[in-house]
C-alpha cells in the first residue's frame, strides 16, 4: 500500500472537487479531439436508455432504503427526496432493528448501483480516453463507502450500549 505525506493528503484532501472536475474535463476535451462528435453522440444516445433505467432503479432503492431506515429509527419521512438531509442523523441513531437492516443494505446497493451502472456504461461504450468521466463515480462510491462505515460504526455503538 501505497502512503502519502500528510501534506500530500491535505492538498488532495482540500482539491479534490478540482482534481475531479479537472480529470472529467480533460477526459472530455480528449475524447471529443480524437473522436468524430458524432460518433461519440451515438454510442452515448444507444446507451442512455439503459444506463438511465438502471440508474433511475438505484436512486429508488437508495431512497427507499433510507426512508426503511428513518423509520426504524422513529424520524418520519415525509417528503423522501429530503431524506438524504437527514442522513447524518439516522447514522447517530442507527439501530439493529430488522427494518433498519432491511433499509441499510437496500439502500447500500442503491448507492453502489448508480456508480456500476454509470462505469459499465462508460467501458462498454465510449473509448478509453474518456474513463476520466469515471472519476465522479469513483468519489461518490468513496463517500458512499465511507458513509456505510460511519452507519456500521453506529450500529456497533448501540449494539454495546444496549448489551
Amino acid at each position: 500500500m501505497m502512503h502519502h505525506s500528510p501534506s500530500l493528503n491535505g492538498f488532495l484532501s482540500r482539491n479534490r472537487w478540482k482534481i475531479i472536475f479537472g480529470v472529467t474535463a480533460t477526459s472530455i476535451i480528449v475524447t471529443l479531439t480524437l473522436n468524430p462528435l458524432a460518433e461519440v453522440k451515438q454510442k452515448v444516445i444507444s446507451t442512455a436508455p439503459w444506463v438511465g433505467a438502471g440508474i433511475l432503479v438505484s436512486e429508488i432503492m437508495f431512497i427507499g432504503g433510507l426512508a426503511m431506515m428513518a423509520s426504524a429509527v422513529g424520524m418520519r419521512v415525509g417528503n423522501p427526496f429530503r431524506l438524504k438531509t437527514s442522513l447524518a442523523e439516522i447514522c447517530k441513531r442507527a439501530n439493529r432493528d430488522l427494518l433498519f437492516k432491511a433499509g441499510f443494505w437496500i439502500n447500500t446497493v442503491g448507492a453502489i448501483g448508480t456508480a456500476v451502472v454509470i462505469s459499465i456504461g462508460v467501458f462498454l461504450n465510449l473509448p478509453p480516453e474518456s474513463y476520466g468521466i469515471l472519476s465522479f463515480a469513483v468519489a461518490d462510491l468513496a463517500l458512499t463507502v465511507a458513509i456505510r462505515k460511519a452507519m456500521l460504526d453506529g450500529l456497533k455503538e448501540t449494539s454495546a450500549s444496549v448489551a
